[in-house]
């Protein structure tokens, strides 16, 4: 059989949308079947995946009980067919299908990735030479474009109400009020959806931000300009001015970095730590995935704790926690998608 890359899972979500556009769920939904049926193989649910999904099974209603069991007792496709049934009949979802499994190589995942028979597909499939990760993010259009100002407003408004419940951002404002934080520097901005939230969100404090990418930073500025919400010179492109002359006085309270460091060989990582360390930043709040695809290195605690470690960086607090099935998101129970993270926020101090 064919190796099988998770790079292939773009493409297959693409076309999976286009059908789903076209001919309806039932369609697509048969089709995501008949795929799974191919690409299966003989590929096994983990023990502990398994463990966890029978135990929630217990408690989960008709028809969500039967969808559960048929992927706890190695029947994924089974489990698929039967949560698709319960999504076509407009049965609302069980909230227990966001819990985590705690443990083996689905840590992290709630319930509902592990009903869809394409995710163990796609988490055993190669996810590519971590080598050229950096140089994926450079080079990919879909990253380096522009957006228009329409998209921009509304990129940050979807953004806001899909994190309004995000345990992470929960955690981030409790780290900002208990360390009467007052700077804080989002590494990283992208299309200024974070900094656009900080800013409304804390008024009263010096919020930065900055991107390797021109057209994010001047994403980032002019979403805020479009907000009415803070300074666009307080944007910086990281690269393009000295590292001295982009950070503020007083220094850094925090820096965020919502799903930055996977977009880094260890290296890059290790010299990014460092100048946070001397620049006298205090701690560092981050959002991670330890799975790997082709534009993520993923880096489970373990492996993150050295590199850190060698920067002057101490791991504080750190939690998985469940990606929100929203409506948008109901398909994905079924359909391939390009990845399936497993979110976690991760806190480090200075040592």
């Amino acid at each position: 059989m064919t190796q099988i890359v998770k790079s292939d899972f773009r493409r297959l979500t693409r076309q999976a949308k286009k059908m789903l556009a076209e001919r309806g769920p039932a369609a697509c939904y048969v089709a995501a079947f008949r795929l799974a049926r191919l690409m299966a193989d003989s590929r096994t649910v983990p023990a502990e995946t398994t463990m966890a999904l029978l135990d929630a099974a217990e408690h989960a209603p008709a028809p969500w009980r039967r969808a559960i069991e048929a992927a706890g007792l190695g029947s994924p496709e089974e489990s698929g067919i039967f949560a698709a049934a319960a999504l076509l009949e407009g049965v609302e979802p069980w909230s227990g299908l966001g819990r985590l499994i705690q443990s083996g190589p689905d840590a992290g995942h709630p319930i509902w990735h592990a009903l869809n028979p394409l995710y163990h597909v796609w988490r055993d499939a190669w996810p590519g030479d971590p080598a050229k990760v950096p140089g994926a993010w450079a080079s990919n259009s879909a990253v380096t474009r522009g957006r228009s100002d329409q998209e921009l407003i509304e990129g940050a408004r979807k953004w806001a109400v899909e994190h309004e419940d995000c345990p992470a951002l929960h955690r981030l404002q409790t780290l900002i009020a208990h360390r009467s934080l007052k700077t804080i520097l989002d590494f990283g901005c992208g299309y200024g959806e974070m900094a656009t939230w900080l800013e409304g969100q804390y008024p009263g404090l010096d919020i930065f931000a900055c991107d390797a990418l021109p057209a994010r930073v001047d994403a980032t500025r002019r979403c805020l300009d479009l907000a009415g919400l803070g300074n666009a010179d307080d944007v910086y492109q990281c690269g393009a001015t000295p590292w001295r002359e982009i950070l503020p006085t007083p220094p850094i309270d925090v820096v965020t970095m919502f799903r930055v460091t996977g977009c880094m060989d260890d290296e890059h990582l290790r010299r990014l730590l460092e100048q946070f360390r001397d620049a006298d930043v205090r701690w560092i709040f981050e959002t991670n995935v330890p799975d790997s695809w082709d534009m993520w290195i993923g880096r489970k605690v373990a492996e993150a704790e050295p590199i850190f470690a060698r920067a002057g960086w101490a791991l504080a607090d750190h939690a998985f926690y469940a990606e929100t099935l929203t409506p948008a998101r109901l398909r994905d129970m079924i359909l391939p998608a390009k990845s399936w993270p497993a979110a976690e926020w991760r806190v480090w101090r200075r040592a």
